[in-house]
């Protein structure tokens, strides 16, 4: 045995284990590289979908008020209308 206690097996079990942590963090600084250009690439089409969905928002509430605008008329109107028919054909 070495001093310290470390068979040489152990030390080349070490060496590899160094070698694959290495490696790993390699792959990870490639991604993160990779992830951060992604995000840069795909930074203003993201912020356009949000405007987008914004405009869709206000586009629905504009429809959505229409819709209860003509239909206030239309209940508005239906009474005056109804006592017009009433009147035209002499019902009472």
């Amino acid at each position: 045995m070495r001093p310290g206690g470390r068979s040489p097996s152990s030390i080349r079990e070490w060496q590899s284990q160094a070698e694959w942590n290495a490696q790993v963090r390699a792959e990870f600084r490639t991604l993160r590289e990779t992830v951060e250009k992604n995000q840069e690439t795909v930074g203003p089409a993201l912020e356009e979908w949000k405007r987008m969905k914004s405009i869709g928002y206000g586009i629905s509430g504009l429809i959505a008020f229409a819709g209860l605008t003509t239909g206030g008329i239309i209940a508005y109107a239906s009474d005056g209308a109804v006592a017009a028919l009433r009147h035209w054909l002499k019902i009472s």
